[in-house]
């Protein structure tokens, strides 16, 4: 298989790059089998795409690739993660036009709620190649899109008996894949990962524990029998690399994460889930890492906002909050990528000519005077409230 040096990581990563990725424009049809279909278009970073509908399932929704996952090689966030796959030729069914020896490699999985439309659900692949597993709600369960990569020297060989093949072995990828998860799987799932909300800084920064190289900010003689005396203003320049905001703005994860890791506790937090960024005064952390560091990361909170009183004056001091509900933050360039695919897939109107005179066909849905309702099944899963305005600190 050619090796493709470009590739979309993200769902927003590929509608950007292929606009009419869930229209029929666009696309060539090359197989059918019923409600199904196999279509395909040249691929902007090279080869081809293929473009499979699978037809609709009953499903929960997709459970995140480091929950479903037999082996997680490294979580990248929550709903992103590094895992351990057969071939890549095992996933979109592409086992069944390809002879060679099956080994287990990484592949890079990022699961996307509520893009581009509430409701929607997909997985993206990058490994040997790239692709994804589309899903959104129709009637009582989901519509399956696979779309995924392969070279102009693959697709030109393949017979249409082949192409076939392909067709019904993606389906069975997809329908499996969206559908393989037990009870209890999801029931991880919904449970695997939880939100924490630290607000009310009104007086700067909240403290941490001073490193011994430091200038404390401010002691305090409360925390002399643990060894928490000394408290130093955070920086976001404290924070490590790789689980937090990256841009120098203050946000909860670099918070929490430089926190828990000066008392020496091993709990990760992140600034966004399921492929959405949280409000600045939000972070993610993983349910089972916290029950284990909450008893410690708690009490030296409440020895921090003695601190903060001590260093500031008055009263005030941040307030720490557990298990809240997730809140998206604002993304103004997200907002245009939406509107800009709304436009794509705006069907054309269909020009008739009659003698002398032009006549516009309408099609019937531009002239309903009500617009179809469509019933939303949600997925069973935490969802993240969209937030209208950022919290300063």
């Amino acid at each position: 298989m050619a090796m493709f040096t470009v590739s979309p990581c993200t769902l927003e990563h590929w509608f950007q790059e292929v606009p009419l990725l869930l229209s029929d424009q666009g696309w060539d049809l090359t197989a059918r089998a019923g409600a199904h279909s196999l279509h395909h278009a040249t691929c902007p970073w090279g080869g081809r795409l293929l473009k499979v509908k699978a037809g609709s399932v009953p499903s929960e929704g997709i459970v995140r690739p480091e929950v479903l996952a037999d082996v997680t090689v490294e979580r990248l966030a929550p709903g992103a993660a590094v895992v351990l796959e057969k071939d890549w030729s095992h996933l979109f069914g592409l086992r069944e036009l390809t002879q060679h020896e099956e080994k287990v490699k990484a592949v890079t999985q990022r699961l996307r709620r509520d893009f581009p439309e509430e409701g929607d659900c997909a997985v993206t692949f990058v490994g040997e190649s790239c692709g994804l597993l589309f899903s959104r709600p129709d009637g009582d369960g989901f519509e399956l899109t696979c779309v995924f990569q392969v070279s102009e020297e693959q697709f030109a060989q393949w017979s249409s008996i082949q192409k076939m093949l392909l067709l019904d072995s993606s389906c069975r990828f997809a329908r499996n894949f969206a559908t393989r998860s037990e009870p209890e799987l999801r029931e991880k799932d919904r449970d695997y990962y939880m939100v924490l909300t630290v607000q009310s800084c009104r007086r700067g920064l909240p403290l941490v524990p001073s490193a011994e190289s430091e200038e404390p900010t401010v002691t305090i003689t409360a925390g002399i029998s643990v060894g928490l005396e000394r408290w130093t203003r955070f920086s976001p320049n404290m924070a490590s690399s790789g689980s937090g905001s990256s841009d120098g703005r203050f946000c909860v994860a670099d918070f929490v994460g430089t926190f828990a890791a000066r008392l020496g506790l091993s709990l990760a937090a992140y600034d966004s889930m399921d492929g959405q960024r949280l409000v600045p005064y939000q972070c993610v952390v993983a349910r089972q890492e916290w029950e284990a560091a909450k008893d410690r990361f708690v009490n030296a909170f409440l020895l921090q906002k003695k601190a903060y009183r001590r260093a500031n004056g008055g009263s005030s001091a941040p307030s720490f909050h557990v298990d809240v509900q997730p809140r998206a933050a604002p993304d103004g360039h997200l907002a245009e990528l939406k509107q800009r695919l709304r436009q794509e897939e705006r069907p054309s109107h269909k020009v008739v000519v009659r003698r002398t005179f032009l006549e516009v066909e309408e099609e019937e849905d531009e002239i309903s005077m009500a617009p179809a309702q469509r019933q939303v099944r949600r997925p069973k899963t935490t969802g993240i409230v969209a937030e209208a305005s950022v919290l300063a600190f």
